[in-house]
């Protein structure tokens, strides 16, 4: 059977590509995606409808690998002119959609350099963290590629370790020095592009773990994952107040402390808080291979209004072994207390720069959970 791939708009569903035709450079598809083949055809349908409408205006992805086992002198690197699904299409044996596709061929057909733009800084915070601080530990500088790919460059010399990831495998390069700004480049054929890619994963109706691209999604956080293939993110399962971490082992995804919850907390007064996270309402930031970035946005009751409003950033990227959070709220510098993240259940730690590090290991790979806030406790 012929497959055919356009960015990540079809996430692994059966598409069948019925008229194939080019005019220039510009390659115009038309076919059939069919969600019959498992649960929830309908919901199924309504992610990759939303996929398919974020390719030509996607601005985190201007550019998608598109690869054909039929034809691969098609397969390279492509802008999407336009994309349109028609109705949805149920008979006793097949539910889908027409779809048609627009594509503007890049780089001539060679493989293209992908360019990878970053800036890094060092936010002030109370633990005396530096630039020359993060220059003794190769982890704070990491860039991270598909492991496939045919070069690298950073502008200087660097050295690399293999990580392998829930979406396959990266080598991850560790900077001499720590750089205000970085531009890296390196070649990949179409079909390893998005190994050890970052995404978002959430709920459509009844049909779980439906992948997002662009900035529209069902805004509940209750369903949502954020991952790297490393390391992911989403609600812990049965404490509304906290997010649940769990790391990728090589084969299978593990919580780094059993049952544990991390929870954002602000303890004033004698008193503590935790933000509901089970209704939180979803902005996409970034939704790129390279990044994810997800907030949380929080309406508080009458009860605790002293918070105003309330966002909570969740990010990760390419390569890295932690997830990111930045926590905002409106009367943030004016009310007594502090802000802390903590795991929901009792866990030994020792102290590090600027946090805390488990004890003890509960992976047998030896991964252990490490927890840190700047501006908190």
């Amino acid at each position: 059977m012929a497959v055919l791939t356009v960015g990540r708009a079809f996430d692994g569903l059966t598409v069948y590509p019925g008229e194939m035709s080019w005019s220039g450079d510009v390659l115009t598809v038309a076919g059939f995606i069919d969600t019959s083949g498992g649960s929830n055809p309908a919901d199924v349908l309504a992610a990759a409808r939303d996929r398919f409408a974020s390719l030509p205006i996607n601005r985190d992805e201007p550019v998608v690998p598109v690869t054909y086992t039929e034809d691969s002198s098609i397969d390279g690197f492509y802008r999407v002119q336009s994309s349109q699904v028609g109705y949805p299409l149920h008979t006793q044996v097949t539910y889908g959609a027409p779809f048609q596709l627009q594509l503007q061929r890049f780089g001539g057909g060679s493989l293209p350099q992908c360019e990878v733009y970053s800036t890094h800084s060092v936010r002030p915070n109370s633990a005396s963290v530096t630039t020359t601080t993060l220059n003794g530990s190769n982890d704070y500088r990491r860039l991270a590629v598909p492991a496939a790919a045919t070069d690298f460059w950073c502008g200087s010399q660097s050295t690399a370790a293999t990580r392998t990831t829930s979406s396959g495998a990266l080598s991850c390069w560790y900077l001499p020095s720590y750089p205000a700004a970085l531009t890296s480049t390196f070649t990949v054929a179409p079909g390893d592009y998005y190994d050890g890619a970052c995404e978002i994963r959430t709920k459509y109706g009844a049909a779980t773990s439906q992948l997002v691209i662009g900035k529209y999604a069902p805004r509940p956080f209750d369903g949502m994952t954020i991952s790297n293939g490393l390391v992911r993110v989403f609600l812990h399962p049965s404490i509304d107040t906290a997010f649940e971490v769990e790391v990728y082992d090589g084969s299978a995804w593990e919580n780094l402390i059993s049952g544990t919850g991390w929870r954002i907390e602000h303890d004033y007064g004698g008193s503590n808080h935790q933000w509901d996270l089970s209704n939180a309402s979803t902005q996409i930031l970034r939704s790129s291979p390279e990044r994810c970035t997800v907030r949380l946005v929080l309406a508080e009751a009458a009860t605790v209004a002293q918070f105003g409003r309330v966002w909570i950033d969740l990010t990760v990227r390419r390569g890295d072994p932690f997830v990111g959070g930045l926590v905002q709220f409106d009367t943030n510098g004016s009310l007594s207390g502090v802000v802390a993240i903590e795991p929901t259940t009792s866990t030994a730690s020792t102290a590090l720069t600027g946090g805390l590090r488990a004890s003890s290991t509960d992976l047998p790979e030896g991964n252990r959970a490490v927890w840190a806030l700047q501006g908190g406790t």
